[in-house]
Parts: C-alpha cells; structure tokens; sequence
C-alpha cells in the first residue's frame, strides 16, 4: 500500500512539473520566429552599443547600462534602458529628468522585418 501511494504520488508530481515546463516554454514569446528573434537581438544590441556610446560623448564614460525588454501579444516591444554612474548619482530629480530626456531625443530606431517601429522606450536611473 504504502508503495503504491509513493508511485501515484510521484506520478502527479511528475505531471504537474511537466504542464509547469511546458506552460513557461509556451509562454516566452509567442509567435517568434529564431530568425526574427536573432533579427531584433542584433538590434538591441546596437541600441546598447549606441546607448552607452552616447553617454560617453556626454561625459558618463563607463556608465553602466542594462536594457530589459518586454513584447506584448502584437509585438509591440517596450525597452527600459537601467543606467547607473557614480555622477548620475549625484545629481537631482531635475538632472537626471533632463538627462533621460536628452537621451530620449536622440534618433533612435528599432524596425521590424516590414520596416516599421513598434516600440517604447524608457530610460532609469539606479541610484545607490
């Protein structure tokens, strides 16, 4: 009896580890293509290239940046730049306001395979 309880028990939990797997593998990112997904990763990864180059010219040379992104059921990306710097630190509300904003003005595009642009971009600050 107690032998048959364990294997049942196992059972389910085995079944109930799969569904979870299986629903986390599903849920990624519907509908992407590896070769679109390689598309926008090249993307991104000149955006953060261009990014951080651009802080450079405005003196925050090594400033960290992180960029998180997020695609909603349309493809619509949302891309949060996390920029930190030891004089971003210091600066006030008012400063960095108008250092996201400058970095907000710049020309920036990211076009999917059509040539359009669906995406948001935001810019914060980690403040230690």
């Amino acid at each position: 009896m107690k032998n048959t309880t364990f294997i049942i028990t196992t059972a389910i939990l085995v079944a109930i580890i799969a569904f979870c797997i299986a629903g986390t593998v599903e849920g990624q990112e519907p509908g992407a293509s590896a070769a679109e997904e390689a598309f926008y990763k090249e993307q991104e990864a000149q955006l953060l290239q261009d990014t951080k180059a651009y802080l450079k010219e405005l003196g925050y040379a090594n400033s960290g940046v992180t960029l998180n992104r997020i695609v909603d059921a349309e493809g619509k990306r949302e891309y949060t730049f996390t920029i930190h710097h030891s004089r971003i630190d210091k600066m006030d509300a008012a400063g960095r306001n108008g250092l996201a904003q400058q970095l907000s003005d710049r020309e920036v595009s990211i076009l999917d395979a059509d040539g359009a642009a669906k995406y948001v971009i935001h810019y914060d600050f980690l403040i230690l």
